[in-house]
C-alpha cells in the first residue's frame, strides 16, 4: 500500500465493523435479496461469505469450470475450506488435501452430498509421494486441471506446493492465494517443461463478489459453517476461545450489536 492508501484506509475507514458506526466505500456495498437468502439459510450464516468471497477470487483468477478438477492445499482452514465450497459450487470436483486424515474425512462429512465429488489425500510431507496420491486421486490419474493453495504464514519452507504443481496436467493453472511471507522455492523445469500457468490473487474483485453474492441467492454457493453467537463486544475473550477451538471448516463465531 502506498502512503496515501495507508493514511486514508488507517483514517477515515478506522477501526472498520468494529466502530460504533461503520463506514464502507459505496463501491463496496452490495445488495442482498434477503429472501432468496432466507430459503437456504439465517442471514447470519451470510457471515461466511467473508472466506467464500476471496476463495470465488482464486477459483475465477485461474478461471475454474464445470467438469473440471481442482486440487486445494491445504483444505482443511477456514479460507481453503471454502475454495472446496466454492469450487463445487462452480460445477468443479476436488481433490483436498492436508496432513490430517481425520480433519479431511471431517470436512468430507460436513460437505453432505457434495462431498461424493471430494476425495481426499493425506499428505505425508514426502514430495514424490504425495504428487503421486494427488495424481492418482484425479479421474484417470491423468493430472489436475487446476490447483487453488491456500498455503499459511508458516509454510514456505513446505513440500505440498511443489507436489501440488506435479499433480497437475500440462497446461495446468496454479493460484497463490495464501499469506506466505518468504520466498519460496519452485520446480522451474517443470513449470516452464508443462507449460504451468501461476497466478498470484490477493482478496477479490467487485465481480468477484457480485457472482458469490448471486450464487448464494440461488442456493447454488451452500453456506455450510455452522454459526454461533452473535455475542456482545463485552464477551471477546471468550469468543476468541470459541473461535480458537473451531476446526476452520466447522464454524464461525460473531460479535454483534
Amino acid at each position: 500500500m502506498t502512503p496515501h492508501e495507508l493514511e486514508f484506509s488507517s483514517g477515515y475507514w478506522k477501526n472498520g465493523c468494529f466502530a460504533e458506526l461503520a463506514r464502507f466505500p459505496v463501491e463496496n456495498v452490495h445488495a442482498v435479496d434477503e429472501t432468496k437468502v432466507a430459503r437456504h439459510g439465517s442471514l447470519n450464516q451470510l457471515a461466511e461469505i467473508a472466506s467464500l468471497m476471496p476463495s470465488m477470487g482464486a477459483a475465477n483468477a485461474i478461471d475454474v469450470r464445470a467438469g473440471e478438477t481442482v486440487i486445494v492445499i491445504p483444505a482443511t482452514g477456514f479460507f481453503s475450506s471454502s475454495a472446496v465450497v466454492v469450487a463445487l459450487a462452480l460445477g468443479a470436483n476436488v481433490v483436498a488435501g492436508s496432513r490430517s486424515q481425520e480433519s479431511l474425512d471431517a470436512l468430507i462429512t460436513h460437505l453432505g452430498e457434495d462431498g461424493r465429488r471430494v476425495t481426499p489425500v493425506a499428505l505425508t510431507g514426502d514430495t514424490e509421494l504425495d504428487s503421486a496420491n494427488l495424481r492418482n486421486a484425479t479421474p484417470g490419474g491423468h493430472g489436475a486441471d487446476a490447483y487453488i493453495d491456500y498455503s499459511p504464514p508458516g509454510a514456505a519452507s513446505t513440500t505440498h506446493i511443489v507436489a501440488g504443481l506435479m499433480a497437475l496436467k500440462r497446461y495446468g493453472r496454479c493460484c497463490f492465494a495464501g499469506v506466505i511471507l518468504d520466498n519460496v522455492s519452485l520446480p522451474y523445469a517443470l513449470i516452464m517443461a508443462n507449460c504451468l500457468t501461476l497466478r498470484g490473487q490477493f482478496a477479490q474483485s467487485r465481480e468477484d463478489v457480485v457472482q458469490t453474492v448471486r450464487l448464494i441467492e440461488a442456493g447454488i454457493l451452500k453456506l455450510r459453517k455452522t454459526i454461533v453467537g452473535p455475542f456482545p463486544l463485552e464477551e471477546y475473550d471468550f469468543v476468541m476461545k470459541l473461535a480458537g477451538e473451531s476446526r476452520g471448516w466447522e464454524k464461525m463465531v460473531l460479535f454483534g450489536p
